[in-house]
């Protein structure tokens, strides 16, 4: 009998389905669940991370401003458009500080690289009280306002610079360089003529920013906005928080930080700040038989121990000075053989090391000339003869000589070398013992200084400066009849040496002599000088020729003393641009300043030329009386009798004395007086 096989059936009955379906539904929802759970916690956690980071990035940015700046503020004044507090941070309203609104004020200085590059310098203001230049250091700083402040959720960050320029005429904004640090503006601001970048957005999510002062890195008492401006220490505790996928997190974090010059002993430690270098050492020239020189100071901040180097390969390789430890290099005396070393400053505070520039030490020496023609030195205390080239490019001679006979006109008192001598021939008016005080020398182009008029009695070679052959002059354009007088004296031109100083030299002839009249059109703005000068020049006249040089005509003639003939225009004067680094000259014996021409002042160049201008009047006209003297630095190494000079269309003497630096006048008189173009190198 056949037999049949039954198969089970595959699959879930329904009433199996009905069962099992709600029990797979509840471990799905489950696992979902547990999957948006854990996903939530790591958005959560990350939040918070972010947080964490973000409100640390903060805090270490707040602290490098606070490290660096000069001063805590409660507001930052009226600002610039699109910086103020106002119209959503874009107006002019100052950020103001009250009780606790989110904000911070830092007033740091501006600086010309990165503040945390080590090489950078900080901005100065040009003339306040120096030129732009080695002494710029010592001069008023560029301060910038940095502010913290809440917007929109975030903390940021904004640079807010006063006005500033660059002016080649410097003004009351002019710095000395560019700053590194930009205006910042709210985004949407930018390039609108005032701000160059955007405000930094320092923290996302930030909630608030307390601030507290404190008198001294140890103090625990909050001074309040109050003490903001004298604080020296201040905590700031940046809070933020934040909501993801419905889970909130929040920080509050906190920095305690001390401007740079205020760090003191905190905690048992020493809180040391970044080195910065404040002034540089300068170059300076200096005289072989100068002693006690002194390389100008540099300094640091914080302050710190300071170690010397110098080089004598041009920098290659530095040797460590013994006994030089403070911020000044003092040198007992040199040789030619210290011409050209250089030095540099190494500040170290224990933690960090900052280096200054490179100063260089010219040495120049006086050579003394073989006088020819029975000529000798005067003797003590007159300066014997010389002549010296200095680092400026400057052909210098000096010295009180005499003779013993009658001279003979255009006799050679002695000869320069090559190197020493002009392109053209020259020629000066300079003081002698004759009745008439006044002398003529000329310097031609084989060297040779020649004796044309004067007295053997004495003769004065101070005072003779010129620029030597190969010296690139310009030409100016005579005018009012004046026309080059022709070979083989100078080309009227002008020229400017190293130190900044203008130079016109030319032989001229044939035009009007009327007080006033203008021989050559002016000079370019950037060698002209600042005031009217009355300068000693030799003319074809009977009496000391003398033209002026004046601000806006240039060289101009004078009348008195001037012949048709010919008129010699040699001087050396200060640019306009210098005016600033004029010291005044104290006025003594009823001497006072004339008004509305030069005024009584001094100056040093770098080269250690000393020069002294002024238009004087009123005083004694006693010969010997002292109309003022000059301080330490500025003095020459023996007496000095200079260049015949002008007083009211007569000649004038002047004499410094070695011992005190006092200017004594001779055949001087009282209704006025020129000091302009005394010039001699400065020796003690």
């Amino acid at each position: 009998m056949p037999q049949h096989n039954k198969h089970a059936s595959a699959g879930f009955t329904l009433i199996e389905m009905l069962v099992i379906a709600p029990i797979v539904l509840l471990a799905i929802g489950g696992f979902v669940a547990l999957m948006v759970s854990m996903v939530g916690d790591i958005l959560a956690t990350r939040d918070y991370n972010s947080l964490v980071y973000g409100s640390q990035d903060a805090l270490n940015r707040i602290e490098k401003d606070v490290r660096l700046s000069a001063q805590f503020l409660n507001t930052t004044g009226t600002t610039s458009p699109q910086q103020g507090s106002d119209n959503n941070f874009s107006g002019t309203a100052a950020f103001t500080i009250a009780s606790n609104n989110n904000m911070l004020i830092l007033s740091v200085p501006a600086t010309d690289k990165n503040p945390i590059d080590s090489t950078r310098v900080l901005i100065n203001y040009a003339n306040q009280p120096n030129p732009c230049g080695a002494t710029q250091t010592v001069n008023k700083v560029l301060l910038t306002k940095v502010v913290y402040f809440i917007s929109n959720g975030s903390l940021w960050r904004r640079t807010i610079l006063p006005p500033y320029n660059t002016n080649a005429t410097p003004d009351n904004n002019t710095v000395c360089s560019l700053p590194w640090q930009q205006n910042s503006c709210d985004i949407g601001y930018v390039n609108d003529g005032h701000c160059q970048t955007n405000d930094a957005e320092v923290m996302k999510n930030a909630q608030s920013l307390t601030v507290q002062y404190f008198a001294d890195p140890t103090s625990t008492v909050d001074t309040g906005i109050a003490g903001a401006a004298t604080a020296t220490t201040l905590s700031a505790t940046v809070a933020g928080s934040s909501t993801t996928a419905g889970r909130s997190a929040s920080t509050s974090q906190s920095v305690r930080a001390t401007k740079i010059n205020s760090q003191t002993a905190v905690g048992g430690s020493t809180v040391q700040a970044p080195l910065s270098i404040t002034q540089q050492p300068s170059s300076t020239t200096v005289l072989a038989s100068a002693t006690n020189i002194t390389i100008p100071a540099a300094s640091s901040v914080p302050t710190a121990s300071v170690l010397w180097q110098q080089s004598t390969d041009s920098g290659t390789t530095w040797q460590d000075m013994a006994n030089q430890s403070s911020a000044t290099l003092l040198l007992p005396s040199v040789d030619m053989t210290w011409n050209g070393r250089q030095f540099r400053a190494i500040f170290t505070n224990g933690t960090d090391t900052a280096t200054t520039s490179t100063a260089t030490l010219t040495v120049i020496n006086w050579a003394s000339l073989a006088l020819q023609n029975s000529w000798t030195d005067y003797g003590s205390p007159y300066s014997p003869n010389g002549y010296i080239k200095t680092a400026s490019g400057i052909v210098m001679l000096k010295g009180n000589i005499k003779r013993s006979g009658s001279i003979v006109s255009g006799e050679t008192i002695g000869t320069l070398p090559v190197g020493y001598r002009p392109a053209y021939r020259l020629i000066f008016q300079t003081s002698t013992s004759n009745a008439a005080h006044f002398a003529r020398v000329d310097v031609d182009t084989n060297g040779n200084i020649l004796i044309i008029s004067g007295d053997p009695g004495y003769l004065s070679l101070e005072g003779i400066n010129f620029m030597p052959s190969g010296t690139a002059f310009t030409a100016l354009t005579m005018t009012n009849g004046w026309s080059y007088y022709g070979s083989p004296w100078a080309v009227p031109g002008y020229a400017v040496d190293g130190v900044g100083r203008t130079h016109i030299q030319g032989l001229v002839g044939g035009g009007t002599v009327t007080d006033g009249t203008q021989i050559v059109n002016n000079l370019p703005a950037g060698a002209r000088t600042g005031e009217y000068l009355h300068v000693p020049d030799y003319t074809s006249g009977t009496g000391p020729g003398y033209v002026g040089i004046d601000p806006t005509n240039g060289v101009v003639a004078k009348g008195a003393g001037n012949g048709n003939g010919w008129m010699n225009i040699n001087a050396m004067f200060h640019p306009a641009s210098m005016s600033a680094s004029w010291t005044n000259l104290g006025l003594m014996n009823g001497w006072v300043a004339y008004g509305g021409y030069s005024s009584p002042q001094y100056i040093k160049g770098s080269d250690s030329v000393v020069m002294v201008k002024g238009l004087i009047k009123s005083g004694t006209v006693a010969d010997g009386t002292v109309v003022g003297c000059l301080p330490a630095g500025y003095r020459p190494k023996d007496r000095t009798l200079i260049q015949g000079g002008i007083a009211n269309a007569k000649a004038v003497r002047w004499d410094i004395r070695q011992t005190d630096g006092c200017i004594e006048i001779y055949y001087g008189d009282t209704t006025w007086s020129s000091l302009d173009a005394i010039s001699f190198v400065a020796e003690q």
